[in-house]
């Protein structure tokens, strides 16, 4: 069976905010090729399998796992302190990926600095060699 996102909303009291992606291959194969549309897609750069905030008094930790990741250049991470408002990039600079690799990675960001009380998004993006942007679908809410 495959696995889904899951999406944890995280509330002001609450200490940390975690999404998974666990995707799986089931079907068969005859020669090398996939007999099933549950295939996943091996060309996407990066394989991402976690992204999590744990908040701190006056900043948030971002961690996130990859378990592959295809000519990856690198990341960058983006900020909104509401839904309405453009998404602005946190790092100074390209937070280096593992290029190329069947591994798994894990990563870690601190957004230092922030108001405590305030509701923080977050989106990851990642850069490939040839420079194209990818940012994930995937938005953490994350009260420090």
């Amino acid at each position: 069976m495959r696995k889904k996102m899951v999406l944890a909303i995280c509330l002001i009291l609450l200490p940390a905010l975690s999404f998974a992606v666990d995707e799986m291959y089931h079907g068969g194969s005859y020669d090398g090729y996939a007999m099933n549309n549950d295939v996943v897609d091996s060309s996407l750069p990066v394989s991402l399998t976690s992204f999590t905030a744990t908040a701190c008094d006056g900043k948030v930790i971002l961690h996130w796992i990859t378990e592959s990741e295809i000519e990856n250049l690198g990341f960058n991470i983006y900020r909104s302190t509401n839904s309405n408002v453009k998404f602005l990039i946190i790092n100074d600079e390209l937070i280096p990926g593992a290029g190329n690799s069947s591994q798994r990675h894990e990563y870690e960001y601190v957004d230092k600095g922030l108001t405590n009380g305030v509701t923080y998004r977050y989106k990851l993006e990642d850069v490939d060699y040839s420079g194209e942007h990818r940012i994930t679908r995937s938005r953490i809410r994350h009260t420090d």
